[in-house]
């Protein structure tokens, strides 16, 4: 999964948040105020939880492995260096 794909997955799962959170005004049997309420900011994990539960699994363990190597690396070389 490329970052473009990411990203274009990460632009839908927001604008289906938005779309959940304004939903039930839409359909509230009460008029209308002059003024529409405000929206909830969606929330940020439940976002990324969305997106995630969305990738390939064999993708994102690729990517997991690929982000954390350099910071597992910086802490074997750490260890050593106290040797």
């Amino acid at each position: 999964m490329t970052e473009q794909a990411i990203r274009e997955e990460a632009a839908q799962a927001v604008e289906e948040v938005a779309y959940e959170a304004e939903a039930p005004v839409a359909q509230s049997s009460q008029p209308q105020a002059a003024e529409p309420a405000p929206v909830a900011a969606p929330n940020v994990d439940d976002v990324v939880a969305k997106v995630l539960s969305r990738m390939d699994p064999s993708a994102l363990q690729a990517m997991t492995r690929e982000l954390l190597k350099p910071v597992i690396e910086s802490i074997v070389r750490e260890e050593l260096n106290k040797k």
